[in-house]
C-alpha cells in the first residue's frame, strides 16, 4: 500500500544521481530494474559513478562537484532553474534535494528578490538582484527563530510575529521560510516592511524545508523554530504536585519572558550534552512537570530549539506525516538524549487551521502519508519506537529498553548477553565523571568491543578518531549509576543470538508494562 501511494504522489524515476552541470541531480528515466524497481536500464549495467540519489557520494566525484559549483558561484552563475522548483517558480514536482545541500555546503548566495514596486505588473527586462547568504545574514546572534510557513500571511501576522513582537524579538532575528517566489510576493505584500528582508526562498513540503533550513546555517548555530499559528506561550505556575498538596488546581500563565525560556533551552540542552530541546506536547497543566526532562519523548513541531548541524543522519527521510516524530527519534539515536521543558507549552490549533500541511495534501493524504512515515520509522528505530494506532500521534516511545538502565545491565552482564552492548552510544553528561582528565562533559563515545569483561569504547570527537577508553564491565555498572547514558543501537537484535533476544525482549516488555502502571 505504501508503495503505491508513494508512487501516486510522485511518479517512479530512477533512483541514480547524475553530474548535471555539477550540481547534482536525479536521472529523469523510468525504473525498470529491480524489485522494486530503483534503476532505468542504463544506469543499471555500469557504474554508479555519482552515487544513488539520496546517498552518499562517492567522495572523489564529490570534491569535483564542489569544486565545479564554487567555479560557477565565482562567476557569478545560479543554479539551473529548472531542477530548483522552490526557487523559481512553484510546483508540485519533486525538488532535488541534493541541489540544496551543494548548493549549502559550496556557499551558494541565497538569492533574494526585492519587493516588486506598486502597480508593477511584472519584471520588464532583466533586473539586477542583490544576494546574501543566511548564514551571513544572521551571523553573530545569540539565536535565530525560524519559522516556516505557507499560504498563510495573514495568520502568521496574527499569531507567531505578534507573540515575537509582545517579547521584543526584532525582526532582524526572524526568519520566514516560504516555498516560492510567489509565496514570499504574497508574505510581502501581507507583512509589515521590516519583515520583507527576512522572508526566504526556501522548498516546497515541509520535511524538505526543515532539511533546506538545516543547511541553510552553520553548523553549531543555534536556532529556535516556531510554527506560525502559536497563540501564545505558556508556563505552569506552579508544579501540580504542589498545587494539589495546597488544595490548588494547577494553572497556567504567559510565560514573562521568551528571552530567558529560549536561554534556559539550550543551557539545558548544554547541560546534558543534547542538541534538541521543546516543549510540552501537553498543553493541560495535570501532565506539565516543573522539571526538565532527558527521556526519550515527542518534541512538539510547534516550539522547539536546536544546535543546528549539518549532518546527513539527521535529515529528515519519510515526509510530512509525522516531521517532529522522526526528528527527535534521529536526534535521540545519534545523541542519546533530548530535552524537553515541561514546565511550558503553546496554544495552537492542530490540522484545523486553513493552509500549511492543510494545503498541501487532503485529510486523507495526511493520514496516509502519516501511516507511511510509521512504518518506516518502526522499521528503522524498531527499539526506540512502536505503532500505537489507537493513541493520538500514532506511535509510542519506548522509554526503559534503548537507554540502559542499571538494573537492565547487571542482568546482561550476569546472563553474560554483554555482545548486545556492541555498538551502543555512550554521553557523559556535564555532571558525570569525564573519562580523560582534560575532557569534560558532554563527551560521547561507541562502544567497540567486549572481550573477556573488558568494554573497549571509542570516543569521538577527537582529531584522528583514534581515542579509546578502556574500562571493566564493573566500572560500566559504576559509570551508569552516576548518570553515565547507554543508549542501545536502533538495531541491536540482528547481531545477537536468539537467547539474548529472548533476554532483551522480555525486559523490554517488562519495563514498559511496569512503568504504564506507574503512571
Amino acid at each position: 500500500l505504501g508503495r503505491t501511494i508513494q508512487a501516486l504522489v510522485h511518479p517512479p524515476r530512477c533512483m541514480a544521481r547524475t553530474w548535471n552541470g555539477g550540481w547534482g541531480g536525479r536521472c529523469g528515466d523510468r525504473p525498470t530494474v529491480g524489485d522494486p524497481p530503483t534503476l532505468c536500464e542504463s544506469h543499471s549495467k555500469g557504474e554508479l559513478t555519482h552515487g544513488m540519489y539520496g546517498g552518499s557520494i562517492p567522495e572523489k566525484k564529490k570534491a569535483e562537484m564542489l569544486a565545479a559549483q564554487a567555479k560557477m558561484v565565482q562567476a557569478g552563475k545560479e543554479p539551473p532553474p529548472e531542477h530548483l522548483p522552490a526557487m523559481n517558480e512553484e510546483t508540485v514536482e519533486e525538488p532535488v534535494f541534493d541541489l540544496a545541500l551543494h548548493i549549502a555546503s559550496a556557499g551558494v548566495r541565497q538569492v533574494i528578490k526585492p519587493p516588486r514596486a506598486p502597480g508593477s505588473l511584472g519584471v520588464q527586462g532583466r533586473r539586477r538582484l542583490s544576494s546574501v547568504t543566511v548564514a551571513e545574514k544572521y551571523e553573530g546572534m545569540d539565536f535565530v527563530v525560524v519559522i516556516p510557513s505557507y499560504e498563510r500571511p495573514a495568520l502568521l501576522k496574527e499569531k507567531t510575529l505578534k507573540v515575537l513582537q509582545r517579547h521584543k524579538i526584532p525582526a532582524s532575528q526572524i526568519a520566514i521560510f516560504v516555498a516560492s517566489n510567489r509565496q514570499q510576493e504574497l508574505y510581502r505584500a501581507e507583512l509589515a516592511p521590516e519583515y520583507h528582508d527576512q522572508i526566504i526562498v526556501g522548498m516546497l513540503g515541509l520535511a524538505k524545508q526543515r532539511n533546506c533550513i538545516a543547511m541553510s546555517f552553520p553548523n553549531g548555530a543555534r536556532l529556535v523554530c516556531m510554527d506560525d499559528d502559536v497563540g501564545e506561550v505558556l508556563q505552569l505556575r506552579e508544579d501540580p504536585t504542589v498545587a494539589a498538596s495546597l488544595g490548588r488546581a494547577p494553572s497556567l500563565k504567559p510565560v514573562p519572558s521568551l528571552r530567558t525560556l529560549i536561554a534556559q533551552g539550550f543551557r539545558e540542552a548544554e547541560k546534558h550534552g543534547a542538541y534538541l530541546w521543546a516543549l510540552s506536547c501537553s498543553a493541560n497543566p495535570l501532565f506539565m512537570r516543573d522539571r526538565p526532562s532527558t527521556s526519550l519523548g515527542l518534541c512538539n513541531g510547534d516550539f522547539w530549539g536546536c544546535i543546528n548541524r549539518r549532518d546527513s543522519r539527521l535529515m529528515l527521510k519519510t515526509g510530512d506525516g509525522h516531521e517532529d516524530v522522526e526528528r527527535t527519534l534521529r536526534y535521540y539515536h545519534l545523541d542519546g538524549v533530548v530535552v524537553r521543558l515541561r514546565h511550558c507549552c503553546t496554544t495552537t490549533q492542530y490540522k484545523s487551521t486553513p493552509g500549511g500541511l492543510q494545503a498541501t495534501m487532503s485529510a486523507l493524504q495526511r493520514q496516509l502519508a502519516e501511516r507511511i512515515a510509521i512504518e518506516q520509522l518502526v522499521e528503522e528505530f524498531p527499539t526506540l519506537v512502536q505503532p500505537a494506532p489507537e493513541g493520538k500521534v500514532g506511535v509510542r516511545f519506548r522509554r526503559v529498553f534503548h537507554s540502559l538502565s542499571p538494573e537492565l545491565l547487571a542482568i546482561l552482564i550476569a546472563r553474560k548477553a554483554w555482545g548486545s552492548l556492541v555498538g551502543s552510544r555512550v554521553v557523559w553528561a556535564a555532571d558525570t565523571p569525564a573519562p580523560r582528565p582534560d575532557r569534560a562533559g558532554a563527551v560521547r563515545g561507541v562502544v567497540e568491543a567486549v572481550v573477556g569483561g573488558v568494554v573497549v569504547i571509542r570516543l569521538q570527537d577527537t582529531p584522528d578518531g583514534s581515542d579509546r577508553f578502556v574500562l571493566t564491565l564493573t566500572g560500566l555498572c559504576a559509570l551508569v549509576r552516576q548518570g553515565l547514558r547507554c543508549v542501545l543501537p536502533s538495531k541491536p537484535l540482528a547481531s545477537t543470538s536468539v537467547h539474548e533476544r529472548e533476554l532483551l525482549q522480555q525486559e523490554m516488555e517488562s519495563s514498559e508494562e511496569a512503568e504504564s502502571a506507574a503512571e
